[in-house]
């Protein structure tokens, strides 16, 4: 209410004005797991997706994968080493799904 005296737009009158903290998130605790290397392939994996296992992680940039992103990253490997099987002979949504799984571990330049 511009031109009132005393009502410029800021606090409401009588509100106390903001509260410490007031809007913002509260600290989320880290991952247990965060910080902790990724470490080998799991067993299960097949020997060409324990390959794309150790491509991915050696392609990471340093310290960007750790001991939590391992179930996430069993997965993508796996749908790596199913197209590298079919040499790349896929349709757009298998490279878009694999696109948007490499950016969800933030290896997409």
């Amino acid at each position: 209410m511009a031109g009132v005296k005393g009502r410029s737009g800021g606090a409401r009158p009588n509100s106390g004005g903001a509260r410490p903290g007031a809007g913002r998130k509260p600290k989320t605790p880290p991952h247990p797991d965060e910080g902790k290397p990724i470490g080998q392939p799991p067993a299960e994996l097949s020997e060409e997706a324990k390959r794309a296992w150790r491509d991915l992680t050696k392609a990471a940039a340093p310290g960007r994968l750790s001991r939590h992103h391992r179930t996430w990253l069993e997965g993508v490997a796996s749908q790596l080493a199913r197209l590298r099987g079919l040499e790349w002979d896929a349709g757009p949504a298998d490279l878009n799904r694999l696109s948007a799984a490499l950016a969800r571990l933030g290896m997409v330049p």
